[in-house]
């Protein structure tokens, strides 16, 4: 009985050739990603397309809700980098997570770290996030709280930011095990790491988020742009990401304080190349080395602008308790200072 079962397991086995006809490398990315996504003790961070990017939410047990953040702007009048910005480095080479930095974070027990974004001049949405990593939510429908079932990159807490390795090439390795999607790896772990910061900078400390410039920086597609500032004017360092091969005439940015490196700005737009079609590079391949200058930035983009980061202690809003749904239209008392 079991040389028979044996014997037409071995009859229907693939052949290495006849694999490949079956389960293309589409085919094989697309699994991996929802592989990496399941639900089996590590929470993997699963990235979408970067350009023209929605944000995600979470939503109780790690679901996800939707909702567009940043309009479409027309660059050059808040970016004010050019040719007499400072130097830009692509392939490694910048070294911001030295032990000169603080390793705790912004957030300590009982407070929250607040973050108003804003479109202009206009606020559409403000965040509270405590150390275990719950956010609360204001838009102009009301009030939402979400708690975190399981801290990861997409939902992340104190703890899980502690224990990610400072070491830039470490924590580039630790990114890489643990994110998927997009249209590569290395686009996947640039979007995750925006991804993580946008409302969420308080809860790792500054020399975590300097390692996450550092690690960027060693990725091909990337470009480091240093005395750059953002759509608000503020003094900034700019991560440009740039794949000619997949992502043709597109320049996705990420904007950090240059002192404490919190996120202060997402952008995604255009660069002036030509929109060729689409490259057949593997998913876990890297095109050839690509750069930026500082002044690149050009046509129309979706700009997330985060006005404002702090720690605070008070005037989180009321809209249900851990567990509960929200209640719409709570009311709300600002943060010590206002906004």
């Amino acid at each position: 009985m079991t040389d028979d079962l044996v014997e037409r397991l071995a009859r229907y086995r693939p052949t290495t050739a006849g694999l490949g006809d079956e389960w293309p490398d589409a085919a094989r990315s697309a699994l991996c990603a929802e592989t990496m996504a399941t639900d089996d003790g590590v929470v993997r961070f699963v990235a979408s397309r970067p350009s023209r990017r929605r944000w995600l939410a979470p939503v109780a047990a790690s679901a996800a809700v939707l909702t567009a953040v940043g309009a479409v702007a027309a660059l050059g009048g808040g970016d004010t980098s050019g040719d007499d910005g400072g130097p830009s480095l692509s392939g490694g080479g910048t070294s911001f997570a030295t032990t000169a930095l603080s390793d705790r974070p912004d957030v300590a027990a009982g407070q929250f770290w607040f973050v108003d974004v804003r479109d202009g001049a206009t606020t559409t949405l403000t965040s509270w996030s405590d150390a275990r990593g719950d956010q609360t939510y204001l838009r102009d429908h009301g009030c939402e709280y979400y708690p975190v079932a399981r801290a990861g990159f997409e939902t992340p807490s104190v703890a899980f930011f502690a224990d990610l390795p400072t070491d830039p090439t470490a924590l580039l390795a630790r990114m890489r095990r643990e994110v998927s999607g997009s249209a590569s790896q290395d686009e996947a772990v640039f979007v995750a790491v925006g991804d993580s910061l946008r409302l969420t900078s308080g809860l790792a400390s500054p020399r975590l988020r300097a390692a996450f410039v550092d690690a960027l920086a060693e990725l091909p597609e990337t470009t480091v742009h240093t005395g750059v500032t953002d759509a608000a004017g503020r003094a900034a360092v700019r991560v440009d990401y740039t794949d000619q091969a997949r992502r043709a005439g597109e320049l996705d940015s990420l904007y950090f304080d240059p002192t404490d490196f919190r996120l202060l700005e997402q952008r995604s737009g255009t660069n002036g190349e030509p929109r060729t079609a689409p490259s057949t590079l593997p998913y876990g391949a890297s095109p050839t080395v690509t750069t930026s200058t500082p002044g690149d930035l050009t046509g129309p983009a979706d700009v997330t602008l985060i006005a404002t980061s702090r720690t605070v202690s008070d005037g989180v809003p009321s809209c249900g308790d851990s567990g509960a749904p929200p209640s719409a239209g709570a009311t709300t008392v600002p943060p010590s200072g206002g906004r």
